[in-house]
């Protein structure tokens, strides 16, 4: 064998082995990057488009208003938020928005492992929350009044509540 021949061969070992550094190098950072899919993939939080029928309506999720319909939140993954929207003259409208198991953890589970999966659970990346779209038709309250200051009210009802206590009857009058 001459001897250009045998440093060619030297060389091409030489880069076979340099590539599967490389190839390894690059496997190991895809890996890293995938520690935390879930999280990495959609984020902590997520948005909630919420309106309702008729719109302008207050917005309170977890206890604390936000806003009026129609509006977008940013809602943290990692835990059940209860959202309730209400409107002078209409029943209140509430609904629970849980969280379920996002796809992005089985990611993890192939490619992140145990770090990831628990990188995942405490950043509440591994949940997504349903429903993730909020239309409240609000529904007419039949007690109608009329708000003045230092003014004692009185309820009218068509269909009142089977609870309730009655206090009085209204009488027809009688013209002459």
């Amino acid at each position: 064998m001459s001897f250009f021949y045998k440093i060619f061969l030297f060389l091409e070992k030489k880069e076979e082995k340099m590539k599967n550094k490389v190839f390894l190098l690059i496997l190991t950072t895809v890996m890293m990057l995938l520690t935390g899919c879930a999280t990495m993939m959609h984020g902590t939080t997520q948005k909630i488009g919420i309106s309702s029928n008729p719109s302008c309506a207050g917005v309170w999720i977890d206890n604390h208003f936000v806003g009026d319909t129609p509006l977008c939140v940013d809602l943290k993954r990692r835990c059940d938020h209860v959202i309730r929207i209400e409107l002078e003259g209409y029943y209140p409208y509430e609904i629970q928005c849980s969280r379920t198991l996002s796809g992005w953890v089985f990611g993890n589970l192939a490619f992140g492992g145990v770090l990831g999966f628990c990188v995942d659970i405490v950043s509440g990346g591994i949940y997504c929350l349903t429903p993730d779209q909020v239309n409240a038709c609000l529904k007419e309250d039949n007690m109608m009044y009329s708000r003045n200051e230092n003014s004692s009210y009185i309820g009218i009802v068509m269909q009142p509540d089977p609870s309730w206590n009655k206090v009085g009857q209204l009488k027809k009058m009688i013209q002459n």
